[in-house]
């Protein structure tokens, strides 16, 4: 019996890639008419092992935006930030004062009354 699974496609350049048409009720919410991503590598073997998981990935995103917005539990939550945490302790450990990366100027219109807050 065939595969439902569509194959990896292969680029003419010998490189596999993942492609899968995007249901119409996700095409707004996910952007595209496809998903498409690389599977960096020639090798047919390795690319069907890639592309099953990366169609796994695209499948649970899908059903997560079918079940529409839920809130986290605090693990949850933190499950998330952790790994996003530890690169910024990571990158800026040496000389964690000269990060730049987000404007430290907000924060006076983030804590202003509200009626100058519509002014700036």
């Amino acid at each position: 019996m065939p595969s439902s699974m569509s194959p990896p496609w292969k680029h003419p350049s010998g490189v596999y890639w993942f492609r899968r048409g995007v249901p119409a009720d996700l095409r707004t919410l996910v952007g595209k008419r496809e998903e498409k991503q690389s599977l960096k590598t020639k090798d047919p073997t390795i690319a069907r092992q890639r592309h099953a998981k990366v169609l796994a990935e695209v499948e649970e995103r899908w059903v997560n935006l079918r079940l529409g917005p839920r809130k986290l539990t605090e693990r949850e939550a933190r499950e998330l930030a952790a790994p996003w945490h530890d690169r910024w302790l990571e990158a800026h450990k040496d000389n964690p004062s000269s990060q730049m990366a987000w404007r430290v100027d907000l924060g006076d219109r983030l804590f202003a009354p509200r009626a100058s807050r519509a002014q700036v």
